[in-house]
């Protein structure tokens, strides 16, 4: 649970340009947390039954993954909702265009 927000306190750095308020960036921590802390053992498992066996020591690195992961995706379902682009686009041309114009910006 703390990996999963302290991942997602990290990503929320690097997304301070899209996180504008102190109750967002709660919100992003918050969901990462619960995402990583909900997941974890669920991925850990996942992964297991594919062949590959995660050391009890690596647990925390998947927490902070899914809590960096997990918060970015809330934060773009909810402002995929909030935008009112449901109405235009599916979520997924609405991620890919995102992931484009954040790689665009970041090359300026």
């Amino acid at each position: 649970c703390i990996a999963g927000a302290v991942g997602a306190s990290i990503v929320a750095y690097y997304l301070r340009d899209q996180i504008n308020t102190k109750s967002e960036f709660i919100i992003f921590v918050l969901s990462g947390a619960f995402i990583a802390h909900y997941l974890t053992q669920l991925t850990v498992f996942v992964l297991s039954r594919y062949g590959w066996e995660i050391e009890p020591s690596n647990i925390g690195s998947i927490g902070f993954l899914l809590g960096a992961f997990g918060g970015l995706i809330i934060q773009q379902i909810v402002s995929y909702i909030a935008s009112g682009a449901w109405k235009e686009i599916s979520f997924k041309q609405y991620i890919v265009d995102s992931i484009k114009s954040a790689f665009s910006k970041k090359g300026k």
